[in-house]
């Protein structure tokens, strides 16, 4: 595979992965402004879930949206690596994620960075 097609592949990951986190704040946001009571939870605890949710939604977010508009030099390179391990543990994305780390460690695409393939 080229490795403009595995970065085709790494922007689509990366919009799902969005997708995935934008679903996630979300839920954040709605269990902030829910009453506790749907939740059988008191009202802090359910503030501290929806202010978790909220936060990780959005930091995640951010990350695979910087994802999306990676530029072609080596240190890019390493960044699209870590938001592909971080893919890896999202159970809904795993095979998706390992295949195209698969393809992302491939010497051609570290050279398409820019990287000296070791």
């Amino acid at each position: 595979m080229t490795p403009e097609r595995v970065f085709s592949r790494f922007r689509l990951y990366c919009r799902i992965q969005c997708l995935v986190y934008l679903l996630v704040g979300v839920v954040g946001i709605v269990i902030l402004a829910g009453p506790p009571a749907i939740l059988e939870m008191e009202k802090t605890p359910a503030l501290v879930l929806g202010g978790i949710f909220l936060a990780m939604g959005l930091f995640f977010l951010f990350l695979f949206s910087m994802g999306l508009n990676l530029p072609q030099r080596p240190g890019a390179w390493v960044i699209g690596l870590v938001l592909i391990f971080l893919g890896v543990t999202n159970l809904i994305l795993v095979a998706f994620a390992m295949s195209l780390l698969r393809s992302w460690r491939k010497p051609e695409m570290e050279a398409w960075f820019g990287r000296n393939p070791s």
